[in-house]
C-alpha cells in the first residue's frame, strides 16, 4: 500500500502511516485467518498462531520466536554485524541521499523516481518478514545480500553514465 501511495505522489503523513500499518495488520490476520480455516494438519505457522491466540498461548510463540532470533544473532557473528550495519546504511541513504557518500543514490532517485519508494517498500517488507517469519533476522539479512549489490550496481551505473557525459566536455575544454 505504501508503494502505491508513494508512486502516486501522495505525501505520507502520520495518519497515512497508521493506515498503512493498520492495513498490514488486517491483511496479516485475513491471511492467517484463512490459513486457520484449513485442516489443522495443513496449517502453516500463521494458522497455528491464530489457534494459539484462541487457546491463549500466543505469548509462548512470541517468546520462542524472540529466543530463536537471539540465538541466530548470538551464534552467527557476521550476521550479527550485518543486520545493524545494513539497517543503518539503508536508513542513512534513504534519509539523506544528497549527503557525502550517497550522492550516487540521489542521482539514481532523479533518474528513476520510483526507486526511493521501492527501497522504502523493500525495507518495510523485510521488516514484516522479520516480524512474521520464524527465521526472523535471517529475512532482512538475506534481503540485504540481494538488494545491496543491486543498489550499488544501479548507483555505479548512473555515476559511470555521468562520467561519460562529463569527460568529453573536459577534454574539449583542454584542447586549444
Amino acid at each position: 500500500m505504501y508503494l502505491v501511495l508513494a508512486i502516486l505522489g501522495i505525501r505520507m503523513t502520520v495518519r497515512r502511516w497508521l493506515l498503512v500499518v493498520a492495513s498490514v495488520v488486517v491483511v496479516f490476520f485475513l491471511v492467517a485467518g484463512a490459513d486457520w480455516l484449513r485442516d489443522p494438519a495443513d496449517r502453516t505457522h500463521l494458522g497455528r498462531f491464530v489457534q494459539a491466540m484462541i487457546d491463549g498461548t500466543a505469548d509462548d510463540i512470541v517468546v520462542r520466536k524472540a529466543e530463536q532470533n537471539w540465538e541466530i544473532l548470538r551464534m552467527n557473528a557476521p550476521l550479527t554485524l550485518l543486520v545493524p550495519v545494513a539497517l543503518l546504511f539503508v536508513t542513512y541513504v534513504l534519509a539523506r541521499p544528497t549527503s557525502w557518500g550517497s550522492r550516487a543514490m540521489q542521482r539514481s532517485y532523479d533518474q528513476a523516481p520510483t526507486m526511493r519508494p521501492g527501497l522504502v517498500a523493500l525495507v518495510l517488507m523485510l521488516a514484516i518478514g522479520f516480524a512474521v517469519n520464524d527465521s526472523g533476522v535471517a529475512i532482512p539479512a538475506v534481503g540485504a545480500t540481494l538488494a545491496v549489490p543491486l543498489i550499488v550496481s544501479v548507483s555505479v551505473g548512473y555515476l559511470l553514465e555521468e562520467a561519460r557525459t562529463v569527460a568529453p566536455t573536459r577534454r574539449a575544454r583542454r584542447r586549444p
